[in-house]
């Protein structure tokens, strides 16, 4: 017996050593350190058939907090010319103010740096110049593809959006000199703004504080607070603990004056409330541009991008005398989507996002549930994702232009990756980890194809409408106001379609306290108040239960 049981002990240590060796190999490939991914790596630079980009901070630093005045210069010979480091500067020469940018890249701590720039004159003031072939103008971001290791995915998601006819800032690949530093491949990207060539809306004025001009225009978006200028409101209407926050995206906070504010505010709490009211299907289009969110719906899941919805959600109006609706878009931030992500089920080809945001209560505005679930926008949403699948999101024409900007990108991409050695190694947040270039286009492409055909399948089967796409649960659960509480608090619910609902109260040791209703509530917002009957202070928590399922939420009485 003792035998036996020693075989079996060198059986089980030989198949864990060998697992431990197996998992340990996978780290060492997939898990190299920040600091080694971070290392200087000399590259020997000197032409390329990107345009080039080269910045002096004459010995200053970049920062995040501030702008600093730089030089910069783009040397740009034509289209499909080749561009040598030695050439003068013949696209731009001159002053830009820049900061580093973006959320992720900082939070990650990425080496490869994310930057937005103004053009200047000589005086400081702001200078409007075409760069790169790209409409005049002077704000600009140069994106630094990082943990996206096919370079293109903003790239693509942003042209996808421009042939399906909706404005997304357009890009040019370049490669990027800092200080004489090789910094490897950037895109440059219009920044988004108010501009005949941009966002086409009405320039608000300082002047515009009554009638028709100060309707008009505003671009907001649902957004995590970031810099300087993060001014906004809160939504009215909260179904989660986790706030929605609007905020004043251009003109600037610092730039809009308070009756502005206040208008585009209690626009959007009309537009809000409005969609609270039980019929709101019949109304809701006179604030707000049905077609052109089909449209951003379909641009967004096809990538399954997955911060929209919550974060770079762009919102804008014009005058009422124009367009009084309010409008999604311009798309935005796409480096975390075509299956370059490992959670909120990124990865996957199938399902769709904004449904699964809405499973996990996710801080997104309240009102995407009800377009989401509507059986009329459905139908519209297949059928124009039968138009566009003939035309501008047809699989092979896709594809094409992903091979278009390989062919474009080869020699560059080599310099890039052996500036920034990533290849093979895990970057947040990714989900495949390529050992070469062309197997990340490979699997770009695979899970493209695949994306597409499960999307095929819900909405284009036959004449087939699509099935209405139902959360897990058929109400929604706000939380208590005001919590804490002394006398009253009233409890906010929502039923999607109409039925049986229980509302009860809990102590903290799961002791049903009060039963406040039993009964059949119609479809929309419902309150309760709940009045403590001899209940101690302490936590309490109230759950409602439907026909599928229940939710229960804290709250907590003082006496």
């Amino acid at each position: 017996m003792i035998v036996l049981k020693a075989k079996w002990f060198v059986i089980w240590t030989i198949i864990f050593i060998s697992l431990f060796i197996g998992a340990m190999t996978k780290w060492a490939r997939t898990a190299v350190p920040k600091s080694e991914l971070n290392k200087e790596k000399q590259v020997n630079f000197t032409a390329s058939n990107l345009p080039i980009i080269v910045i002096d901070t004459q010995g200053k630093r970049i920062r995040n907090s501030s702008r600093i005045i730089v030089d910069m210069g783009i040397i740009y010979n034509g289209t499909d010319q080749i561009n040598h480091l030695e050439d003068p500067f013949n696209n731009y020469q001159g002053k830009i103010s820049i900061e580093i940018r973006g959320s992720s890249g900082q939070w990650q701590n990425w080496p490869k740096e994310q930057y937005a720039f103004e053009t200047q004159d000589s005086l400081g003031n702001n200078r409007n110049v075409a760069l790169i072939d790209l409409p005049e103008e002077n704000d600009w971001i140069l994106y630094p593809p990082y943990s996206d290791k096919s370079l293109l995915r903003n790239v693509l998601a942003y042209q996808l959006s421009n042939d399906v006819g909706r404005y997304a800032p357009r890009t040019r690949f370049c490669e990027l000199v800092l200080n004489d530093d090789y910094r490897g491949v950037y895109v440059l990207i219009e920044k988004i703004k108010r501009d005949k060539n941009r966002v086409d809306i009405s320039k608000l004025k300082s002047t515009d504080i009554e009638g028709d001009q100060i309707t008009g225009g505003y671009i907001i978006k649902v957004d995590r607070p970031a810099g300087e200028d993060n001014d906004g409101w809160d939504s009215r209407v909260q179904l989660t603990e986790r706030k929605v926050r609007y905020l004043y995206h251009d003109p600037k906070p610092s730039e809009l004056l308070d009756e502005q504010k206040k208008y585009i505010r209690n626009f959007v709490n009309e537009f809000e409330w409005l969609m609270t009211q039980p019929n709101w299907a019949a109304n809701y289009q006179d604030y707000f541009n049905l077609d052109a969110f089909v449209d951003y719906y379909l641009i967004n899941e096809l990538p399954k991008n997955v911060d929209v919805y919550t974060f770079s959600t762009f919102i804008y109006k014009d005058r009422d005398s124009k367009d009084r609706r309010l409008t999604m878009g311009p798309v935005w931030d796409f480096n975390l989507a075509f299956g370059n992500v490992n959670y909120f089920e990124g990865a996957l080809t199938t399902g769709w996002l904004l449904g699964r945001k809405i499973q996990v209560n996710d801080r997104i505005p309240f009102w995407f549930r009800n377009l989401y679930q509507d059986s009329e926008i459905q139908r519209l949403i297949a059928s124009r994702w039968q138009q566009l699948r003939q035309t501008s999101l047809a699989l092979e024409r896709i594809i094409q232009l992903i091979d278009d900007w390989v062919t474009k990108l080869d020699a560059a991409q080599k310099r890039n990756f052996e500036r920034w050695p990533i290849l093979g190694n895990y970057v947040w947040p990714n989900h495949f980890i390529g050992c070469t270039y062309a197997e990340e286009i490979e699997y770009l492409k695979e899970w493209l194809t695949e994306r597409i055909q499960w999307m095929d399948e819900q909405l284009v089967t036959g004449s087939k409408v699509p099935d209405k796409l139902e959360p897990v649960l058929n109400f929604s659960v706000g939380q208590n106001y005001p919590n804490p509480f002394n006398n009253q608090t009233v409890i906010p619910f929502q039923l999607h379609h109409a039925g049986n609902i229980r509302i009860r109260i809990f102590d903290a040791l799961g002791r049903q306290v009060q039963e406040l209703f039993t009964g059949t509530k119609t479809v929309g917002w419902h309150t309760l108040v709940y009045q403590p009957q001899q209940s101690a202070g302490g936590p309490y928590f109230y759950q409602i239960e439907g026909e599928s399922g229940s939710i229960s939420k804290p709250m907590l009485l003082v006496k």
